[in-house]
């Protein structure tokens, strides 16, 4: 074990090194199937809602929560929706999803443009003091059902590699590994290849 922990330390290190000197970056697309996604227990000490933009600038007030009140703006469009846990008046925890053509500031500046009935999953946050009383799961959950229920049957994540505890975050929630998108930028410019199961899901489309 200890020696896999190395191994992966070192190839993180060659990565972030990698990442510096020639813009190379390394990104695994996720997918899960929201037709099988099922109703879980929910935590009544919590409200599950959707954030408007006005509670998402009340909220970026307290830096704990990892939100900037620009963030907001963002569900203008209509493509975009914020369910979170709430304590009381405290935020526990959010899900950010999108849907149509997403912007580059989410998708680590890769096109994306979703099918209809697909939906994009790219910032979930658990403040971290409510971290380590399942709430992240719930809330996820509960999230992916919603997306269910509007009609979405895809859902769609992408995580930069060596950031395991998301990975395993996205294992737990059902989001397996579909393929990988790789990235090489300097001065301007970005070159891309896709693996041909990342394509199917949108990236590199822009409309």
């Amino acid at each position: 074990m200890r020696q896999l922990e190395r191994s992966r330390s070192w190839r993180q290190l060659v990565y972030r090194l990698a990442r510096r000197g020639i813009g190379l970056q390394l990104a695994q697309v996720r997918v899960c199937d929201l037709s099988t996604a099922a109703e879980s227990r929910w935590d009544n000490k919590y409200e599950f809602c959707q954030l408007d933009a006005d509670d998402v600038c009340r909220l970026a007030a307290d830096p704990a929560n990892d939100l900037t009140s620009d963030m907001g703006l963002r569900l203008a469009d209509g493509n975009r929706r914020c369910f979170a846990a709430l304590d009381g008046a405290k935020l526990a925890c959010y899900v950010w999803c999108g849907e149509g053509l997403i912007g580059p500031e989410d998708t680590m500046g890769i096109p994306l443009s979703l099918a209809a009935d697909a939906c994009y999953i790219f910032k979930a946050f658990a403040v971290p003091s409510y971290r380590g009383r399942g709430i992240y799961m719930l809330t996820a959950k509960r999230a992916l059902l919603e997306l269910r229920q509007l009609g979405k049957m895809q859902g769609i994540a992408l995580i930069e590699y060596g950031n395991v505890a998301s990975m395993r975050s996205h294992d737990r929630i059902g989001l397996k590994p579909q393929g990988w998108i790789v990235s090489l930028g300097w001065g301007g410019f970005a070159w891309r290849w896709y693996a041909s199961a990342t394509r199917q899901c949108g990236f590199g489309h822009l409309a």
